[in-house]
């Protein structure tokens, strides 16, 4: 069950989202799975927290970068993209190996090439 806190907690705690409410998504490039990593998974937003968007985008990417903020074993690969969809924004973030750190998306590049990922866990912030 999930818990509501100061820090980032990314539950699984729902098998079927309402997705007017906010949620979280995470998918993996195709080309890099092995087969048995297939995983879907779902969870919830709920918090008490008010949000303005730089200042969440940092606070998100500052709990992502500082621990492991899923309810399941997870480690990160290189392309992972987590989506985190508030009730009036969406942020989107993508893991680099390089800084072993997950980093903002910039979704009005028009030049950010197009990636084939299947979702591997969803679900709600806690």
């Amino acid at each position: 069950m999930c818990e509501l806190g100061k820090t980032l907690k990314l539950c699984t705690c729902s098998d079927k989202i309402d997705k007017s409410r906010p949620y979280w998504t995470l998918a993996r490039k195709v080309i890099k799975q092995p087969p048995e990593n297939d995983l879907v998974l779902m969870g919830e937003f709920t918090t008490t927290k008010r949000f303005d968007s730089i200042e969440t985008q940092s606070w998100i990417i500052g709990q992502l970068n500082s621990s492991n903020c899923f309810d399941f074993d997870y480690e990160p690969l290189k392309g992972d993209k987590l989506i985190i969809n508030l009730a009036s924004h969406k942020f989107e973030f993508e893991y680099s190996n390089q800084n072993q750190a997950w980093k903002p998306i910039d979704t009005d590049d028009p030049f950010l090439p197009k990636v084939k990922r299947v979702v591997q866990a969803k679900g709600y912030i806690c």
